[in-house]
């Protein structure tokens, strides 16, 4: 009789294994065991545009120097109003009380931020340049 339970309950536990797995994996084929990997669809191979698509792609958006002009100037200026406050806080900070070494500290921390954000814009408008959505033909 214990033999019996026992069967059952397997097959209950099974079955209830069965019905997650299956709403996790839709495509799991229902006589299979649990031990085996879930069938998953086929896709075709992955198809990438080749060089002339992506210039004839490139040619048909039109150029990007203004937008490649308009990013560089926003991540210069943002530069310049992120470094000039920054630059105060460190000078002070770092206890520079004369002329000199404050300007010079303000100065520095100026130009690295500007040089930093500078970078980033560099990055964001080629991104956004070299960016070709493969639909647009």
């Amino acid at each position: 009789m214990a033999a019996i339970e026992k069967a059952a309950l397997e097959t209950f536990l099974f079955d209830l294994d069965f019905l997650e797995v299956a709403a996790v994996f839709p495509h799991f084929r229902p006589n299979s065991t649990l031990k085996s990997a879930p069938i998953m669809p086929q896709e075709g191979p992955r198809r990438y545009m080749t060089p002339k698509e992506y210039m004839e792609a490139h040619r048909a958006r039109g150029g990007c120097a203004d937008e490649f002009k308009q990013t560089m100037v926003k991540s210069g200026k943002l530069g310049v109003g992120v470094g000039i406050p920054f630059g105060f806080y460190v000078a002070y900070q770092n206890g520079h009380r004369t002329f000199k070494s404050f300007g010079s500290k303000v100065v520095f921390t100026t130009m690295s931020s500007t040089i930093f954000f500078g970078a980033i814009g560099l990055i964001t408008a080629t991104y956004s340049c070299l960016k070709v959505d493969g639909n647009e033909n």
